[in-house]
């Protein structure tokens, strides 16, 4: 445990509010990855902190072996460097960690992106673990309750808030230092939200809509699309996919696959498309198909 932080106490008035007296035991998280894409991209470094009463009482961080190549976007970043990620765990031999997180409230800035890349590892570890039970905690992005609270504030930036709240540590995209941060702006829009339980502080977010875990994850109906989607993906090969949105509803286009995006609202599947030359974001609920070769 960091010294700094070990069994740290947020300010009385946060302790005291309503809001966490019922929210009890939570934790906030933080992720980087080698892109923005899970199934094609990987964690490579997480962190998160448990919050009970007000006080930290435990934490965990851990950078994460990957098997492929770091995005130079993503680089820019958070400067993870491949090398230092040769000698971490891979993410299977973290499982034990990870738990916790698909168990409670999981709270974090921009967390859809977060459980996306969880929602997937879930996946593949229940491929392997039938017996897995499916996850029962739920989340709220502090992104979008600080746009539900603050409407008018010009960003909703973290480091902003942070700044704003004048913490000692400053978010620098790297996994632990974001999620201390994080949860001092959790315990701030808390406060600031003047409901009177969790489940309707949950509900801002979305307008009237909590983030669940099932939201996250794919129907059987889907799942061959995804995998068959995905794995033209990490082939850098093209496929046809036949959608019943856009100019040409029910009609097989060429597309190059270069991820997808589960986000807990609108899961969409995101590649070039090999008409109109550029990247193009197809909504799961209306792709009809996904198949390497049609007849034309």
């Amino acid at each position: 445990m960091d010294k700094k932080f070990a069994g740290k106490k947020f300010p009385d008035s946060l302790v005291q509010s309503q809001i966490l007296e019922q929210l009890g035991r939570y934790i906030v998280l933080d992720l980087e990855t080698t892109g923005v894409y899970p199934g094609v991209h990987e964690v490579c470094e997480l962190a998160y902190v448990v919050v009970e009463k007000g006080k930290i009482t435990h934490k965990f961080e851990s950078l994460v072996r990957t098997d492929k190549p770091m995005t130079e976007a993503s680089f820019k970043i958070h400067g993870i460097k491949e090398e230092e990620l040769s000698k971490a765990p891979p993410i299977e031999d973290l499982w034990g960690d990870l738990k916790p997180l698909y168990e409670n409230w999981v709270i974090g800035h921009h967390i859809s992106f977060d459980l996306g890349f969880l929602a997937d590892i879930f996946m593949k570890r229940k491929n392997n673990t039938k017996s897995l039970e499916e996850p029962s905690g739920r989340a709220i992005c502090t992104s979008l309750l600080s746009q539900a609270l603050f409407p008018n504030r010009q960003t909703h930036k973290l480091i902003s808030w942070a700044k704003n709240l004048k913490l000692e540590i400053l978010p620098n995209h790297r996994s632990y230092e974001d999620t201390i941060a994080c949860s001092h702006l959790a315990q701030h829009l808390f406060l600031s939200s003047k409901q009177k339980s969790l489940e309707d502080i949950s509900k801002i977010q979305l307008g009237n809509r909590a983030l669940e875990w099932k939201d996250f994850f794919v129907s059987d109906e889907k799942k061959e699309f995804v995998q068959s989607f995905l794995g033209a993906a990490n082939a850098n090969q093209k496929i046809w996919l036949k959608y019943s949105g856009g100019s040409k509803p029910g009609a097989w286009r060429e597309v190059l696959p270069l991820g997808w995006i589960p986000n807990g609202v609108n899961t969409s599947l995101v590649s070039f498309d090999n008409e109109t030359q550029r990247k193009k974001r197809y909504y799961l609920n209306k792709t009809l198909g996904v198949s390497s070769e049609i007849e034309v």
